[in-house]
Order: C-alpha cells, then sequence, then structure tokens
C-alpha cells in the first residue's frame, strides 16, 4: 500500500515537471512591414507554424507550455490580427490561434534570456508587398523547424 502511494505521488510530482514551461505574458505591435508578436516564457520551448486560408489564421503550436493569464486582451490595432484565440492541444501543448485580417506570413525564432527579459518566442508577421504590377504579393512564410521535422522532409535539391 505504501509503495502504490508513494508511485503515484512520484507520477503526480513527474507530470507537473513535464510541463514546467508557460507561457507567463505576451506583447504585440505594429510596424509598416511587420507586425511583432513576442511571446514570454518561463523557459525555451519548440514550436510549429501552420498557416491556413479563407480565412486567414495563423496557428501556433508550443510543445509543452501552459497558458499562465490570458494573451486574448492585447491591443491589435493595426497589427492584422482581428483576434487572438488559445486552447490545449494534446493535455500537454498550447494552440494559440491568430485571426488574420489580411494575409500575412509568419517568421518565428526562440530568444534567450537577456538582463531584461526571460525566454521569449518572437512571431514576425510580415505584410503582403506591392509586386512591380501594384497587386499584394504575400512573402515566403519561413519557419524553424525541429531537426526531426527537418529530416523528415526529403526533396531533390538542385
Amino acid at each position: 500500500m505504501i509503495l502504490r502511494f508513494t508511485l503515484v505521488c512520484l507520477l503526480c510530482i513527474c507530470s507537473v515537471f513535464a510541463q514546467a514551461t508557460t507561457l507567463d505574458g505576451a506583447r504585440i505591435w505594429p510596424s509598416p512591414d511587420v507586425t511583432r508578436l513576442v511571446l514570454d516564457l518561463s523557459g525555451p520551448a519548440e514550436h510549429t507554424i501552420l498557416v491556413l486560408k479563407n480565412p486567414d489564421r495563423i496557428v501556433l503550436d508550443v510543445k509543452s507550455t501552459s497558458l499562465k493569464g490570458s494573451i486574448e486582451n492585447l491591443d491589435l490595432t493595426d497589427t492584422g490580427v482581428r483576434l487572438i484565440r488559445s486552447a490545449k492541444r494534446n493535455n500537454n501543448d498550447l494552440r494559440i490561434v491568430l485571426d488574420m485580417t489580411e494575409a500575412m506570413s509568419p517568421r518565428s525564432f526562440n530568444l534567450p534570456p537577456n538582463d531584461q527579459y526571460g525566454h521569449r518566442l518572437v512571431v514576425d508577421l510580415e505584410r503582403p508587398v506591392l509586386s512591380s504590377t501594384g497587386e499584394k504579393v504575400a512573402p515566403t512564410p519561413t519557419v524553424n523547424l525541429s531537426v526531426e521535422k527537418m529530416s523528415q522532409q526529403r526533396r531533390d535539391i538542385i
């Protein structure tokens, strides 16, 4: 009986430590070409980004992370983002969905702690540029992929 109780306690403690990263806050601000979303994290976290059309959305999955507080109350004026939503995914990951007012291309990267901030995940949303004919052309999205995903993407290089 004592052994079972001890095992249950150890499993509970391990599950708490397995989800050690929290999203503690977020900031967003627009510029003429790019809107920057910065997520303040308690530790490093892997992430993936998916771009969806009709309607335009950007989906950000942050692995082994939970949300502390709320990010839905950010001032989205002139950012190109209409609404930010978040939810748990797979009981372990955090999914953040950006409902866009226009098609934008995401570029993401992690920043290590510095004197002022801790771990950060930065998502730059690049606005479409005007082509020589005056049409809006969305920049090609670039996403930091994990080594595992990169090894799965096999293609011929010419």
